[in-house]
């Protein structure tokens, strides 16, 4: 990074539990056994599409919830075809997942004395429709003690294949839609670079054997309900902080860094290795600025990768 500007905070808003869910700026490292129960709302009715649904699922730091088809961490809901009288189709898909956590933590004496906790975690609901070549595609969730927008876009889909996505959606970096194949975040996500949504415009383009997507992003994704200054988002951003959550990290004084003008390309390659086997290899890159609204002055940050992601006999 460069350019004038102070401390660099990524954050996300911390439950009043303590625990991780939406992080915060850097805190201790935590160590929780911790057991999801999933209440899913809806069942599936009517056709299935032809191709499995692309919506990306993944909860708190606590349980990492796969994307696979036919893996019952998605949530799930109805999908319906409707065909009208200009011969178009109405699809949509409505769901939503409701999710408690059971979780005991040994160096917590209070937690160790009632023999563990059972606490609300996640409440979601989330719709895609499309009509014709236009889409659209939201989540919204709800959190112990914050709520915010997970994505929400408004898309097109050209004749020849490009889409055009305008709104809050996953930027297009590395290893997608996430790179954790466990149970626990990688140490990109906590940097911002993995599953991150931010507010602009995102462009898919259609390549024989090429995945290509391109992005602008005028600023991220925003803060909405919580206790935190501008923390109360899913995605790890830059972020500011006021003078009392600055003191809280060893900090004087608030910080006003902001991600703003931001670009993102990413090229891939994927090769298939019969119907049980693939491997995925690309290259990303990222550049932007990082507005202060203390300085009133503008830095600016960058970032490349190089990925390898293979699926063998599953």
């Amino acid at each position: 990074m460069g350019g004038p500007v102070q401390d660099i905070l990524i954050g996300r808003e911390v439950s009043d539990r303590g625990l991780p869910e939406i992080g915060c700026p850097w805190r201790r490292l935590w160590i929780a056994a911790a057991a999801s129960l999933m209440l899913f709302l809806g069942t599936a009715v009517a056709a299935v599409p032809d191709e499995p649904e692309s919506d990306d699922v993944k909860g708190s730091a606590q349980s990492v919830e796969a994307e696979e088809p036919g893996d019952p961490s998605e949530p799930a809901g109805t999908e319906d075809e409707e065909e009208t009288k200009d011969g178009k189709e109405w699809n949509y898909h409505l769901g939503g997942a409701l999710r408690f956590n059971a979780f005991h933590k040994s160096w917590d004496e209070e937690n160790k004395d009632k023999l563990g906790e059972f606490d609300f975690d996640t409440l979601m609901a989330n719709a895609d429709v499309s009509y014709g070549g236009v889409d659209l595609s939201l989540q919204y969730r709800f959190y112990n003690g914050y709520n915010m927008l997970h994505h929400g876009y408004f898309g097109y889909r050209f004749k020849q294949g490009t889409e055009i996505h305008v709104g809050v959606s996953r930027k297009p970096f590395g290893i997608l839609p996430y790179a954790s194949h466990n149970w626990f975040f990688d140490i990109t996500y906590y940097l911002g670079m993995e599953d991150d949504y931010d507010a602009g415009i995102k462009v898919l383009v259609p390549h024989p054997k090429l995945d290509l997507q391109f992005a602008f992003y005028k600023n991220d994704e925003g803060s909405y309900t919580g206790d935190s200054l501008d923390s109360a988002r899913y995605s790890y951003d830059v972020v500011r902080t006021s003078e009392s959550e600055s003191a809280g990290l060893g900090i004087v004084g608030a910080t006003g860094n902001q991600e703003i003008n931001q670009f993102n390309a990413r090229v891939a390659y994927p090769l298939n290795h019969g119907d049980r086997s693939r491997t995925e290899i690309g290259a990303s890159g990222e550049w932007g600025q990082l507005y202060n609204s203390t300085t009133k002055q503008n830095g600016d940050h960058w970032a490349a990768a190089l990925h390898v992601n293979g699926s063998y006999g599953r």
